[in-house]
């Protein structure tokens, strides 16, 4: 554990490895901003400049943004007391009800019992014998869709991974790669987030009753997607064999109680929005940082060149691929599609010297705590041979955590990590990519950390 001293009033117990604190301090660090507003103006002009402000308070910092109080929690030992060590005076909360219009509850989104009996359903699906075979699907998707980009060009990456990696989404896990499907639900998500990222989306919800054209299009979209999922599982009910792929195991009893039609509607339309969004953005976002740094480019192309001999990347090339997976990888700590999750405490909760009021929103920042110069040398750098395995040992728990921590941590994670490596391996190995522009779309904090608009690259045949 790392030890800090927040003030001559804390003190920490290292022989049962928790905190004795005294006299703690009440009033939060943090910029105050206007009034109700707090740092609405800010954060919602660019985040990337919001962020950079909040270390300057300390691990514990407390913002208003139109009338909500927030607190970051940037060290990471305070994280692991948020994600396990106190876990259960830390709750998804009324943050996440808003969530729910979409996810329903799903398991991104439950809470208590409910959540333990999905968590405990589904997680065997995700057992590494049941996700490893899919490897060569992935493998086979990204070499069909990256041979239709025929000689290169400019193309809009993230538009064309989103694409991509909902159609994988669709192929793995509900056995169909229809383009209608991939064209409804892709046109459908680009709504949803868009709703989410609005302050009325948020921070100032207003009921969907009000008929405001956020509302009205928000309701439009779900409606579109749901009636793909709705196809998807009707269409799966009838067959006599509820297939392999992570539908069918969800479908299979196993001893268990059949899962409700609603429960299960929504765990499928949250397997398919985190399936394929974040895996996107974490491939757009390491497809500009090589691209600003040919040589690293050159280094991994040239590892995946060693093991295809010229061929498509295969699921077997996998493991092998250490050079582009801590490209992946080290893009995912600058730039996390999921940049930060939240908690809410049920009681007043101890952290950092601080005292946290009852029913206070928590914030735990992946892209503040992955930036941060005690556990990352030159932070601000996309520096992918950092990523030995001395270096992981090295670090912090929680100084590194973009699929979230503790028994909530992503199911999904090593699929994305395989999906992730898989195609980005396939697109080197076909183009060298380059910026036509010299900086990034400004960032969208919604559901994820999405470009306001196409980023164009520039991709030549290798």
């Amino acid at each position: 554990m790392v030890l800090r001293f927040v003030s001559s009033e804390v003190s920490y117990d290292n022989t049962k490895g928790s905190m004795a604190l005294t006299n703690l301090q009440k009033t939060l660090p943090g910029p105050k901003g206007w009034p109700f507003l707090g740092v609405a103006p800010m954060f919602f002009k660019n985040v990337m400049e919001y962020i950079k402000v909040l270390p300057q308070y300390g691990d514990i910092v407390e913002v208003t943004i139109l009338g909500r109080k927030i607190v970051y929690i940037l060290h990471p030992d305070d994280i692991e007391r948020v994600f396990i060590t106190d876990r259960e005076n830390f709750v998804k909360g009324t943050l996440f009800e808003r969530t729910k219009l979409l996810l329903g509850e799903g398991l991104v989104t439950s809470e208590g019992e409910l959540w333990k009996r999905q968590r405990k359903r589904m997680a065997p699906s995700f057992q590494p014998k049941h996700i490893d075979p899919f490897k060569d699907a992935i493998a086979l998707a990204a070499t069909e869709s990256l041979e239709e980009f025929g000689q290169g060009g400019v193309k809009n990456i993230d538009s064309e991974m989103m694409a991509l990696t909902l159609e994988i989404a669709l192929r793995i896990l509900f056995g169909t790669s229809s383009g209608d499907d991939v064209e409804v639900v892709g046109d459908s998500f680009t709504e949803i987030s868009d709703f989410f990222a609005s302050a009325t989306g948020g921070f100032l919800p207003l009921p969907l009753w009000v008929p405001t054209p956020g509302n009205l299009r928000f309701k439009r979209s779900f409606a579109q997607m749901e009636q793909v999922v709705s196809r998807i599982l009707q269409e799966r009910k009838t067959q006599a064999d509820p297939g392999t792929d992570l539908l069918g195991l969800l479908l299979t009893e196993d001893g268990m109680e059949p899962m409700e039609e609603k429960q299960l509607r929504d765990e499928i339309r949250t397997l398919l929005l985190a399936g394929h969004e974040t895996t996107a953005l974490g491939l757009t976002y390491t497809a500009w940082f090589l691209s600003g740094h040919p040589e690293i480019q050159d280094a991994v192309a040239e590892e995946i060149q060693g093991l295809t001999k010229g061929g498509p990347v295969e699921g077997s090339h996998y493991e092998d691929l250490t050079l582009c997976r801590n490209a992946f990888k080290e893009a995912m700590r600058l730039l996390p599609p999921a940049p930060v999750t939240a908690r809410e405490t049920v009681e007043d909760a101890e952290l950092g010297g601080y005292r946290i009021p009852a029913r206070r929103v928590v914030i735990l920042s992946m892209i503040l705590t992955q930036r941060d110069p005690r556990w990352f040398d030159q932070p601000e750098e996309f520096r992918p041979e950092r990523w030995t395995p001395e270096f992981e040992k090295s670090l912090p728990r929680f100084a590194y955590f973009p699929f979230g921590g503790g028994p909530r941590i992503c199911i999904g994670q090593r699929m994305a990590m395989m999906e992730g490596t898989l195609v980005l391996a396939e697109l080197l190995r076909r183009f060298r990519i380059e910026r036509v522009e010299d900086k990034l779309p400004k960032l969208i904090p919604s559901l994820t950390l999405r470009p306001s608009r196409p980023i164009p690259f520039r991709l030549i045949p290798r």
